[in-house]
């Protein structure tokens, strides 16, 4: 009778011992990845905490750098200063959506180049080819820059912003719910509207998410001031609507200064 030598076992898992591997990958899954969330989350706040600040002492400098006069270009909700034969005809809602505030700080040597925040949606380039707008100190406007730092009489505004987070200013309307008013209303003390007749400079983010707004709110607002009514923020220096439905994201308006 031949001995046959028995099978030796392969190395490999059962069922089991798989099924229970699983098991534990997606418990820690569903420990950490709330965490890095988190995380990830409060880094953007924190660059945006960051920003504000950086840019209230850029606004310090432009008002003292007398690149402006007594008080802030509009470049959002009504038509910007000009200058040059180029925009004279030019409506208001296409100069508002060509202008930032922080073409002024860019013009006046206080910023290198245009702003770009770390929250809200990374959209940085505007719609359109058309040429840039700039800030002439000496007349106190915008004017269109032939690309080499002159005055351009022929080129047509085709820039366009809308899409992108950026710095802007407008004149105030403290009769608008600060959710509602698109920068130009704020309740610092979450009571008090802002003054009338004054301009207001404002950073609008947008497309952030709402979990990120309510955790810059509670940043930059205190804990006591944020206090969502139905999805909006009214209170505070931030303040945002409700997202829209079928949504989970809102822009955002962060006051920074008024003169």
């Amino acid at each position: 009778m031949k001995y046959r030598k028995p099978l030796a076992r392969k190395n490999a898992f059962t069922l089991v011992e798989i099924g229970v591997v699983l098991a534990i990958i997606g418990v820690l899954a569903a420990i950490s990845i709330p965490s890095v969330s988190y995380f990830l989350r409060q880094g953007r706040v924190k660059s945006v905490v960051g920003s504000v600040n950086s840019i209230r002492n850029w606004i310090g400098s432009l008002q003292s750098s007398g690149a402006i006069g007594g008080s802030l270009p509009i470049t959002e909700g009504a038509k910007p200063p000009t200058t040059g034969t180029a925009l004279s005809a030019v409506d208001a809602v296409t100069l508002a959506s060509a202008a930032r505030l922080d073409q002024v700080l860019v013009s006046a040597g206080i910023i290198d180049k245009l702003l770009t925040f770390g929250m809200g949606s990374q959209v940085s380039a505007p719609e359109g080819e058309g040429a840039d707008l700039s800030w002439n100190t000496r007349k106190r406007a915008f004017y269109m820059n032939d690309g080499a730092g002159g005055i351009s009489s022929t080129d047509t505004v085709e820039r366009d912003w809308s899409n992108c987070s950026r710095l802007e200013a407008r004149l105030s309307s403290p009769i608008v719910q600060p959710s509602a008013a698109a920068g130009g209303n704020f309740r610092l003390d979450g009571i008090t509207n802002i003054a009338a007749n004054t301009v207001v400079a404002y950073i609008h983010l947008k497309e952030v998410p709402h979990k990120d707004a309510l955790e810059l709110a509670k940043a930059i607002n205190g804990e006591d001031l944020t206090s969502e009514t139905n999805g909006a923020q009214e209170g505070g220096a931030v303040v945002f609507a409700a997202p829209a439905p079928g949504t989970s994201t809102t822009d955002v308006f962060i006051y920074v200064a008024a003169l």
